[in-house]
């Protein structure tokens, strides 16, 4: 017999969702959507597999997350947002009102570690599904499921919370406006995914857009990088920070580099490095000219490597 459970969780951003143990042969989700023109996409995963994308209809709607023939076996379900949060859209939105069930269902809570991942389009996953003709901006272009942070994520069994904004920058998007910049927003989204535990690793993904104002504006992008670590450090006292960039080029780097040896210079904080990503290629590339799943995938690679040593697994 089906039972509903009352959740109320709202997804606003790319990786907010349900990690969940199933005991049961049934699951389902009753959601609403909200948006005005940029549909949010949703991703489901069993036992660590995913196995549905797709973007619901607008309104009340009921999704199927599981459904077996064995009350018996106990399965992970995950059900998550695949696409970064829409600014230009007033309301956007899924809201996973109730679950349905006719076993039991709890919360998985056995993660090893907290990472938190900081970036732009590149950290959406914006390239990571469709052609690679592919050039408009649509939502179904973007994905956590192929992204680096998922992949990360779940190689570590890490609780995850991804602040990323495609266009955006440290100091000045890809248009050199000053206003579209993670700092503005990091506490906001900082704050709505902070858990109980301590962040053990942030991992931050930003020079790509601001490299268009590079080297013109290096003083001002120096500040705004020494800065935002500052801000990082503030947020997650115990974590290590790594900024963690390429995929796309590396016309910033000698740029952050410097301002990072600046900031530990000044406060003291060794806990900080700098970690080169895998350049895309003509192979690895994806959709609307970013990195695709496979550069994804190499990315996420050199992350597990990196990270693994640091936190001595």
């Amino acid at each position: 017999m089906l039972e509903s459970v009352k959740r109320n969780e709202i997804l606003t951003t790319n990786g907010q969702g349900l990690d969940l143990i199933l005991k049961g042969s049934e699951l389902w989700a009753e959601i609403d959507t909200i948006y005005d023109e940029f549909e949010p996409w949703l991703a489901i995963e069993i036992n660590g597999e995913p196995v549905s994308r797709f973007a619901p209809v607008k309104g009340t709607s009921r999704i199927c997350l599981y459904k077996g023939k064995n009350f018996d076996i106990s399965v992970r379900v995950k059900l998550y947002r695949e696409t970064q949060a829409m600014f230009d859209d007033k309301d956007n939105a899924i809201i996973i009102k109730s679950l349905i069930t006719d076993g039991e269902i709890k919360d998985y809570d056995a993660y090893d570690y907290v990472f938190e991942f900081v970036g732009d389009s590149i950290t959406s996953g914006e390239g990571t599904y469709g052609a690679l003709e592919d050039n408009e901006w649509m939502p179904y272009v973007m994905s956590f499921s192929r992204a680096y942070p998922n992949l990360v994520s779940s190689d570590f069994n890490a609780r995850c919370s991804v602040i990323s904004q495609g266009g955006w920058g440290v100091y000045a998007a890809w248009d050199k406006n000053k206003d579209n910049v993670i700092p503005r927003i990091y506490h906001r989204f900082h704050n709505m995914a902070k858990s109980s535990e301590s962040t053990d690793a942030v991992i931050i993904n930003l020079g790509t857009n601001d490299a268009n104002s590079l080297p013109g504006e290096t003083e001002g992008f120096t500040k705004a990088v020494v800065s935002f670590l500052k801000k990082v450090r503030e947020s997650n006292p115990k974590a290590h920070i790594v900024w963690a960039y390429g995929m796309a080029d590396y016309k910033a780097e000698d740029a952050i580099r410097a301002a990072i040896e600046l900031y530990k210079a000044e406060s003291g904080d060794e806990r900080v490095n700098y970690l080169r990503l895998p350049e895309v290629t003509a192979k690895t590339m994806g959709s609307r000219n970013h990195p695709g799943a496979e550069c994804h995938l190499e990315a996420a690679k050199t992350l597990i490597n990196y990270l693994g040593k640091y936190l001595e697994i």
